[in-house]
């Protein structure tokens, strides 16, 4: 009758991969006979106060620990099925996230002002003394938002999210015009492909796998396609030499011609080589910006920098790609918390030859007198730094190095 359930009121099949799911199937096997499930009125009255009551005891937890860790202020905007356009604020702690609260700004403007009033107000109730970083996307209403907040709140870091930021450096990259060529010619192919169901299955008899289909909202799937098009190289110029494509009357067609051109066009693999060798180092950090198993904070200014190495070693239009890679992270992902993460993660230190690097010191510096501006704090601090530069006190342990080896920071 479980699953009757499911198909009668339409429920998401996926509901069933919830932690919840097992827990209830439990509890229904082990209730007697005479047990009844709640009523409409009680989910929505008792029921749900009690779980709120819950809910409440345990936030409490995460707050208590908020004193010690220190958290990050996250915003998440989205329209919901009526076009109303909601921000959602969420407080990150390395024991978890917790969702705070959200406003519907649908009828009013989405002002960097407006913004900033709710952040503000949100650090108060948190605690200013609690809060390390706000974290938006890089709109230029949240950045301004944020930048007024860091003018009333010093201590408070504002870093723009690392994906959305990667997510722009592959859009400024679409817009080069030898890129913008790839970027048509691979679009031709797919949707003639995928247009012709004929195709498509003669497509995977070919082929080693399925070519990536671009996305209007995610920039980075136009690149991805190019990719999945230069892997399946030999078996796209097979299938066009095949019969049933000889035969084919969609195959004679124009569009048949030109995709058929295309492909046994040298020029165009030439391309397509080129432009995944300068966008393939940029995808691990994108990957490891959205990664929720691993903080991305202590990884990625050195991701970045490798990323940026690799580029530059391609040496194929590396002067106008590095300048769009540098321009969008100059203010975005090189900010002195960045360099304080890549510097405090033990992973990077006691591995890394290059942290004698002054702009990553003066990072870390800028950090704690930011974050910590008394003096005595600073000596403190300072006196720390020397002890784990130095692998002295704590440090010196065997099990801390081990742990430093493997265990990911904060």
């Amino acid at each position: 009758m479980i699953n009757m359930f499911w198909y009668a009121n339409a429920l998401p099949f996926n509901s069933a991969s919830s932690d919840f799911y097992p827990q209830t199937v439990v509890s229904i096997a082990q209730a007697r006979l005479s047990v009844r499930g709640p009523t409409t009125k009680e989910l929505a009255g008792p029921c749900l106060e009690v779980d709120v009551r819950d809910v409440d005891k345990h936030i409490v937890q995460f707050k208590v620990c908020w004193p010690g860790t220190r958290v990050t202020i996250m915003t998440d905007s989205w329209k919901d099925k009526s076009r109303r356009y909601h921000v959602n604020f969420l407080i990150s702690c390395p024991t978890g996230i917790v969702y705070h609260s959200s406003i519907d700004l649908s009828k009013k403007r989405h002002t960097g002002r407006l913004i900033c009033v709710h952040l503000d107000k949100i650090v108060d109730e948190v605690g200013p003394e609690n809060v390390v970083q706000v974290v938006t996307d890089n709109a230029a209403n949240y950045r301004k938002a944020c930048l007024l907040l860091m003018k009333r709140r010093p201590n408070i870091y504002w870093t723009p999210y690392a994906a959305h930021c990667i997510n722009l450096i592959f859009k400024d990259i679409r817009k080069l015009k030898r890129v913008k060529y790839c970027i048509l010619k691979s679009k031709l192919i797919t949707r003639f492909i995928y247009n012709h169901t004929y195709f498509h299955v003669l497509m995977r008899e070919h082929c080693m796998r399925e070519i990536v289909r671009e996305s209007t909202t995610r920039f980075t799937t136009a690149f991805l396609t190019i990719q999945s098009i230069l892997v399946n190289k030999a078996g796209l110029r097979s299938m066009i030499r095949s019969n049933e494509w000889l035969t084919d009357r969609a195959a004679m067609s124009q569009l048949g011609r030109q995709v058929e051109t295309i492909l046994l066009d040298r020029r165009f693999w030439a391309q397509c080589s080129h432009v995944v060798s300068i966008t393939e180092p940029l995808v691990p950090v994108l990957r490891l910006s959205n990664f929720d198993d691993k903080p991305a904070m202590g990884f990625l200014f050195d991701a970045m920098k490798r990323s940026r190495e690799a580029i530059f070693d391609n040496n194929i239009w590396n002067e106008e790609i590095l300048e769009i890679v540098d321009r969008r992270c100059r203010d975005q992902l090189h900010q002195d918390i960045h360099a304080a993460g890549f510097f405090l993660n033990p992973q990077n230190y006691y591995s890394n030859t290059t942290l004698d690097d002054a702009d990553i010191m003066e990072g870390v510096r800028n950090c704690i007198y930011r974050l910590k501006p008394d003096l005595e704090t600073h000596m403190e601090c300072m006196q720390q730094l020397i002890m784990y530069m130095e692998k002295n006190g704590e440090f010196a342990y065997n099990n801390a190095k081990k742990a430093a080896a493997k265990l990911h920071p904060g």
